[in-house]
């Protein structure tokens, strides 16, 4: 098993502390150039450059975290995403947008102006949280979806998304999608701890047929047409 933290405790963690493993699995190794936006503490980051050779910088609206995000990035500019300009941060291979743009106010205007920063071929990685996941509608269903301090319900999050309206807020940036991953699991309770090979298989299995109920997460890989 990987040594990166599994993605499936990033909802349950305290801000910027765990790597998203689906989202680092999507960045291509040959980005030279990388844009991280909302990079948090930089634990992404830090596993980034432990993984391949490149120039990593970091936006983060949140100073504390900007402060620590510096020991492992090249670059963290201290900016407000929706109201800052891009203009001096130049291009990038990469840009990633992870548990990022839900919480915007117009996360298509935002993407419409990273897009003019990707280099030729350059791609974006966006991870959206998945408003249809099993637990979501389970806690809907037993009225216990209130307002907190992480996760799908999180306080400060403006928009909601099922798989459709996520690949929909990329494609009406002008992006085009190019590899669409569900990532979650499939409830399994104790089986899961008796048989986890056969577990991450069905997990894999019921993500790749039933995305929007199985993954808690879509990750995506978009490039300029």
């Amino acid at each position: 098993m990987s040594g990166i933290v599994l993605a499936h405790i990033f909802m349950q963690t305290r801000y910027g502390s765990v790597s998203n493993e689906a989202v680092l699995r999507a960045i291509p190794h040959t980005a030279i150039r990388i844009l991280d936006i909302g990079c948090g503490e930089g634990i992404l980051g830090q596993y980034l450059k432990k993984r391949q050779r490149c120039e990593l910088v970091g936006l983060e609206q949140n100073s504390l975290a900007a402060s620590e995000a510096r020991n492992h990035y090249d670059v963290v500019w201290e900016l407000d995403i929706e109201h800052g300009a891009f203009d001096q941060i130049g291009c990038f291979d990469c840009i990633i947008c992870s548990h990022v743009l839900e919480h915007l106010v117009d996360p298509h205007r935002v993407l419409e102006a990273l897009a003019q920063h990707l280099s030729p071929g350059g791609v974006l990685v966006v991870a959206l949280p998945n408003i249809a996941f099993w637990k979501t509608r389970w806690a809907l269903m037993c009225g216990r979806a209130v307002p907190s301090d992480e996760g799908i319900f999180d306080k400060s999050h403006r928009w909601f998304f099922n798989l459709r309206k996520a690949k929909k807020l990329l494609t009406d940036a002008g992006m085009m999608v190019i590899q669409t991953t569900a990532d979650g699991h499939f409830p399994l309770s104790y089986a899961r701890r008796r048989f986890p090979y056969l577990a991450r298989r069905i997990d894999t299995l019921a993500c790749m047929l039933w995305p929007n109920m199985f993954g808690f997460q879509f990750v995506f890989v978009a490039q300029k047409p």
